[in-house]
């Protein structure tokens, strides 16, 4: 099994080798790093160049002017070969284990969608709270497990070609939220 993390990036100079980091020190390896620069004006596509130089796992897409958040993320959808994909926003961090603890809850049973809680920390690093997931169904057919969240292909498969009108971000399907 092959995750897939997918990070769009814009003016982020700052903050992504951090996010960069936490990817590529994740205890569970198969993966690929696919990050878009989205016509930064910055330097945030020199800093994913040379990443994506020393690690093979990193590649890089390059939009050639600014195409904002919702045609870069669908070109993410498109681009990404790995059998889960997950969210990494370029200001972000995954936690050392993450796809490893989703690695093992797959290998437990084939959840179509992983939904983690994200952690908010404090200015010192201590978490805000504790991270934890629980799981469930959603709708009558589907499975997810319940911030982040991690796709199976067939999902995204299935959502990309529903997804409604780039243009005002509008979904073709509306889905429920489930608590």
């Amino acid at each position: 099994m092959k995750f897939s993390i997918l990070m769009p990036v814009y003016n982020a100079e700052k903050s992504v080798s951090r996010s960069i980091e936490s990817a590529l020190n994740q205890s569970c390896g198969d993966f690929e790093l696919l990050c878009c620069d989205d016509g930064s004006g910055d330097g945030s596509l020199k800093v994913l160049q040379q990443y994506a130089a020393v690690d093979s796992r990193v590649k890089v897409l390059v939009n050639d002017e600014n195409i904002g958040a919702l045609r870069t993320r669908n070109r993410l959808i498109r681009e990404f070969e790995g059998d889960y994909c997950v969210w990494l926003d370029a200001d972000d961090e995954l936690h050392p284990s993450f796809l490893q603890t989703a690695k093992e809850l797959l290998d437990q049973e084939a959840w179509d969608v992983i939904h983690f809680n994200h952690v908010e920390r404090y200015s010192d690093g201590r978490p805000d709270h504790d991270v934890f997931y629980n799981h469930g169904s959603w709708g009558s057919a589907d499975k997810f497990i319940c911030g982040t969240r991690i796709f199976s292909l067939s999902i995204v498969v299935k959502g990309h070609s529903q997804r409604g009108d780039e243009k005002s971000g509008r979904p073709g399907d509306q889905t429920k939220n489930h608590r």
